[in-house]
């Protein structure tokens, strides 16, 4: 098997994405050199915008990603006005229930989320009319332009003016709801936490370290900063001229509800449950040691870096729940899930829940509720890892991975944390394609 099989190429270029990761850095030097006092609402922004301008370059105009068939255009020119106004109705629609959500849902009126509502609206405005345009272009060489836009537009005509909802393709409209719901839940969750990133790095300066615990903190940040700017780029940058776009939604519950557990608001009800740390962390308990304070500081550092870097190698292809290309370099070339295994050992090497001051019977509450954390984050993997066989370059990489991966010495030992095809695909995680084809099969019948 390991002779036939070959690892599929990515589909991000990680030396390209290294120059943003570079450029996201240099901009962070820049503002502080030359402008210290910067609205670090203004600097998050520039940050973001520093990450993904050079990998976009590079998409546009180097490797013309537009011309690839995985981008949905063809040569051929498509005009068909009616279509292009029902899809701008359904285009309009979309940002409509965004801005509603944003505006009038509690969870946005929050301290948390408010320098995101300080860009909100104008960024809303912004993107609708730059997206109009975009769209436009775009409707013109789709294979496929009754998208969801298209019958998000149709169900808006059947709710204003009682048109025929027979002409809405639920399942496509359904793909549509998710894709927007991704963006508009988790985009203002990692602004929220790369404004809190970018404005410490901000503020500190070499005067600032008084103690190792400010050094390892200034390292955590710094690490942590790429993997948030990362990703917010990876929620902006979802278009199809960049063949950056969401190709598929995780279809499942299971799927949704394990994601979902890990961030706010829904991770303090997950934290709160499966309780493991009493705020007593390794810095407190290697405080008086300094070779092991650094010795121990350093695996939690190189751990959350290969984390973070998992990210970067993702550059603005990242995004929870969906599939928008296969990523195979980087810590992927050694790992199916190196974000979730690194991140579940450095919080082992963070949170110490093994050394409590109240006894042995807390030690190993803490133990168990970290494990059961744990177990989120597995079946995060494994959910992932059924809607992604709907690909065959996952596949053939996830198969790859049984024979050269770094861990899979575990697959051998124990077969049941090996992948298996046969398994991911009896969850019947059928991706919205899929699930068109299966009713149109039925229909023949």
């Amino acid at each position: 098997m390991s002779e036939e099989l070959k690892r599929p190429e990515s589909s991000m270029n990680l030396y390209v994405n290294i120059t943003g990761l570079l450029s996201f850095y240099l901009s962070l030097v820049l503002i502080n050199y030359f402008h210290p006092d910067m609205d670090r609402v203004v600097a998050t922004i520039v940050c973001i915008f520093s990450s993904f301008t050079i990998p976009l370059y590079f998409d546009l105009f180097v490797y013309k990603k537009y011309k690839k068939a995985s981008s949905g255009f063809h040569n051929i020119e498509n005009k068909n006005p009616d279509r292009i106004l029902v899809k701008l109705l359904g285009f309009l629609a979309t940002f409509f229930i965004a801005w509603l959500i944003y505006n009038f849902l509690p969870e946005y009126q929050i301290d948390y989320h408010q320098h995101f509502k300080s860009i909100a609206n104008y960024s809303l405005l912004i993107l609708a009319v730059l997206g109009l345009y975009y769209l436009i272009e775009a409707d013109i060489w789709m294979k496929e332009p009754e998208d969801g836009y298209y019958h998000m537009g149709k169900l808006t005509m059947v709710l204003l003016f009682a048109a025929k909802k027979e002409e809405i393709n639920w399942i496509i409209l359904k793909e549509h709801f998710r894709n927007w719901f991704i963006k508009i839940f988790f985009f203002p969750i990692m602004f929220g936490v790369s404004y809190i990133h970018v404005d410490f790095l901000l503020k500190w300066n070499i005067s600032d370290f008084t103690d190792k615990r400010d050094i390892y903190f200034y390292f955590q940040y710094l690490i942590f900063s790429m993997d948030v700017v990362f990703a917010c780029a990876g929620y902006l940058i979802t278009f199809r001229v960049v063949d950056s776009h969401i190709k598929s939604v995780d279809p499942t519950k299971l799927g949704w509800i394990f994601c979902l557990m890990c961030y706010v608001p829904f991770s303090g009800y997950s934290t709160s449950f499966f309780k493991y740390n009493n705020g007593f962390f390794f810095y407190d308990w290697l405080y008086n040691d300094d070779i092991l304070f650094i010795i121990w500081a350093g695996i939690v550092l190189f751990a959350n870096a290969i984390y973070a870097f998992s990210t970067v190698a993702f550059g603005y292809r990242f995004s929870n729940l969906t599939y928008r290309g296969i990523i195979t370099s980087g810590p992927y070339r050694f790992s199916k899930h190196p974000a979730y295994i690194t991140k579940n050992i450095a919080w082992w090497f963070y949170s110490v829940p093994f050394i409590s001051a109240d006894g042995w019977k807390d030690a190993a509450a803490y133990c168990f509720g970290l494990s059961l954390i744990n177990l989120i984050y597995f079946m995060r993997a494994r959910t992932e890892e059924n809607h992604l066989s709907n690909y065959p370059e996952y596949v053939q990489y996830a198969n790859w991975m049984n024979e050269h991966g770094t861990l899979r010495f575990i697959g051998k030992l124990i077969p049941f944390f090996a992948y298996s095809e046969e398994r991911a695909k009896r969850q019947g995680a059928l991706t919205w394609q899929k699930q068109l084809e299966k009713k149109e099969r039925e229909l023949e019948f």
